[in-house]
């Protein structure tokens, strides 16, 4: 028997390739499954966190202004001249500038006519 004999005489074995294929369509269905629940869920504790937040930030908002004296910026006051006016005897006015730059979240010393400033 020849080499090619051979070769015709076993029986061709066939691959399910139906079946490979159709294991591969579940087994992608069912990553997209879980990637859409991933992300649901990513979704909802975003939304659940930034609705926390922006109430805590409400009631902050409203809690840090009491007890605090305000003062209405005029034309030609500085944060020195507030300073000045407000602080205590002996009290350093450049300390009481920084409490007053921290208190309302100024990033430098401009100030703007009828902005309202808390005082500490």
């Amino acid at each position: 028997m020849y080499m090619n004999e051979q070769l015709f005489s076993r029986p061709v074995k066939t691959l399910n390739v139906k079946r490979t294929y159709s294991a591969r369509i579940s087994f992608s269905h069912r990553m997209l499954k879980r990637l859409a629940a991933l992300l649901a869920v990513v979704v909802i504790i975003g939304l659940f966190s930034l609705c926390v937040s922006v109430i805590a930030g409400e009631q902050d908002a409203y809690a840090s202004t009491e007890g605090y004296q305000s003062v209405e910026v005029v034309s030609g006051d500085t944060l020195w001249t507030i300073a000045a006016n407000h602080t205590a005897a002996g009290q350093d006015i450049r300390e009481y500038i920084s409490k007053m730059r921290t208190l309302n979240h100024l990033k430098s010393s401009v100030i703007y006519e009828g902005q309202v400033l808390l005082l500490p």
